[in-house]
């Protein structure tokens, strides 16, 4: 706890003389959360009326569609006066990686019933990692740069540096605020089945079976504008279990065995459908759910490029399987089914999205792993022969060493975030976003020239960006190229305002478009002759940013 209380601190928009800092993965991701989080205080979704009315910041007039219960509570949080957004964001962050530590530790105690195991599963989940240590002590032992800064030894194997594989401290837990929200709720329904699942169904009554699968129905519901992915896995797992359970032998059981499941399948689709609508238009656009293995394109066979990725412990949960009994395997294939399946099939445009379910695979993986070691451990020898303690103490040596080595990239992963503290924001950027915020309507859309993901315009006012940031676009699955190439226009035109049918051209696009304000950074100044022409008015200008209204807009 102590690890990650400091993590958050780094991490959520830490104060420096000259402006606001993030660690590493932060700068991909806190941006983004900022602007859903200020557009419910200040700005463009201060005033929504339901999810069909949220507007997506980065690319104005479209609808939001992504979970937004985590940042909407924070947005709640700081609206209520409770604190600032950077306080905000820390102390729920600290509640939820508590639940998750603990209810992980559980999960693992009730299926592999050892408390010890329990503990290194922690150990082995968090600090998860593949060969990268290899690479990394080669060169530190031949004198070379380790160059923590630019290297991610979870992902940087030999020769190849976009392993599939990501640490999950590093890449999920601190910058993916949605995964921490949606985890501690998955484990929670793995433990709640594996509970169910585990009792005698002729010995218990019906009407506890059913309340405890309705429990598991709502904690499956709610999911979906928390995080997409956990529904997604644990439908997925849901379903595998009711099969892999199912009490084939004893014909007797079968009605209250599918009556239950039913309690579970009706209360949790009718919480979660509502939701899944909002998401369904976006869901099935080309580019979402196609067979795409991992490994294509990287020159080597799957298991090759799976153990770069997992190290020893892809062989510890491969072998495991072995010590475990039916029930344990049947629920750990289930999990190991969903790995296999993101492994395989790319739900969103960008690979790395199906990192978040291969996370569930392994809440229960790294309990296979701990358990492999401790059931090939030689603790339960009794033989005190000089011979047979010399074998143990051999042996114990090297376990320990495989249990290092099983955590040893995701150790460096881990040691590198708090030594590149990157500058999010500056105090210029707070001083305009402030300015935007009081001095512009809330449904305002901003011409950007730029596309720099953390543009005060949308972070820290929660304004609209005509064509922000277009990775997010991409990662949305959202249809930009139109727009990118209006934008590219407008650039142009931007640049060249001497000319009256230019500036004709350039505010009719503007017009198009519902565009009131235009942000400049950098070089790029207007004359006061271009301002007069094209009818523009330069309301702010400090350090390297200028805002500028237009006068006159035309919008139908």
């Amino acid at each position: 706890m102590i690890l990650f209380i400091y993590l958050f601190h780094i991490h959520f928009l830490r104060y420096e003389p000259d402006g606001r800092y993030t660690a590493l993965n932060g700068l991909g991701d806190l941006p983004f959360h900022e602007n859903i989080i200020n557009s419910f205080i200040h700005g463009a979704n201060s005033k929504w009326k339901g999810m069909n009315n949220l507007k997506t910041l980065f690319y104005s007039n479209e609808k939001f569609v992504y979970p937004i219960i985590c940042n909407y509570h924070t947005a709640l949080l700081v609206g209520a006066g409770q604190g600032g957004l950077r306080e905000m964001l820390i102390i729920p962050s600290i509640m939820m990686i508590f639940s998750f530590i603990t209810l992980l530790y559980f999960l693992n105690l009730r299926i592999f019933k050892s408390r010890n195991g329990a503990v290194i599963s922690l150990f082995m989940f968090f600090f998860s990692g593949g060969l990268g240590f290899i690479t990394f002590l080669k060169r530190l032992l031949t004198g070379n740069d380790v160059n923590l800064d630019n290297f991610n030894y979870v992902q940087a194997v030999e020769n190849q540096y976009d392993i599939f594989w990501w640490n999950p401290i590093d890449a999920i837990l601190l910058p993916q605020r949605t995964s921490l929200f949606g985890y501690p709720i998955v484990i929670s329904i793995f433990i709640l089945l594996w509970i169910i699942l585990t009792v005698d169904l002729k010995t218990t009554d019906f009407i506890k079976y059913a309340k405890a699968f309705s429990l598991a129905g709502f904690l499956t519901g709610i999911l979906p504008l928390i995080h997409l992915h956990c529904f997604f896995a644990v439908a997925f797992v849901s379903i595998l279990l009711c099969i892999f359970f199912f009490p084939i032998t004893k014909p007797n059981q079968w009605i209250k065995y599918i009556t239950s499941w039913s309690v579970f399948g009706i209360v949790s689709n009718i919480i979660a459908f509502p939701q899944l609508l909002i998401f369904w238009k976006r869901a099935t656009k080309e580019g979402f759910a196609k067979i795409s293995p991992v490994w294509i394109g990287e020159n080597t066979n799957p298991f090759s490029y799976l153990f770069k990725a997992l190290g020893i412990l892809l062989i510890l949960s491969i072998i495991g399987i072995i010590f475990l009994n039916s029930k344990q395997i049947k629920f750990y294939i289930s999990t190991l089914l969903l790995a296999i399946f993101g492994w395989i099939v790319l739900l969103q445009s960008w690979k790395f999205d199906n990192m978040k379910i291969l996370q569930i695979w392994f809440f229960v993986a790294s309990g296979v792993a701990a358990n492999t070691l401790f059931r090939a451990s030689p603790s339960y020898i009794k033989n005190e022969k000089p011979q047979i303690k010399f074998m143990k103490t051999i042996s114990i040596f090297f376990i320990i060493i495989i249990f290092i080595s099983s955590i040893f990239s995701g150790v460096i992963s881990v040691y590198r975030i708090p030594t590149k503290m990157i500058r999010i924001h500056s105090n210029e950027d707070y001083i305009v976003g402030n300015w935007i915020t009081y001095n512009t309507p809330i449904d305002s859309i901003f011409f950007t020239d730029n596309d720099y993901h953390a543009s005060p315009v949308s972070t820290i006012a929660g304004r609209q960006i005509y064509f922000g940031f277009v990775g997010w676009s991409y990662s949305h699955g959202i249809d930009y190229f139109e727009r990118e190439r209006k934008k590219n226009e407008m650039m142009k035109l931007l640049d060249d305002l001497e000319n009256q049918e230019k500036v004709d051209k350039f505010n009719q696009i503007l017009d198009e478009e519902k565009i009131s304000y235009i942000y400049l950074t950098g070089y790029r100044k207007l004359s006061d002759s271009v301002m007069k022409k094209a009818d523009l008015k330069e309301l702010l200008n400090i350090g390297h940013i200028t805002v500028i209204q237009r006068l006159y807009p035309h919008f139908d």
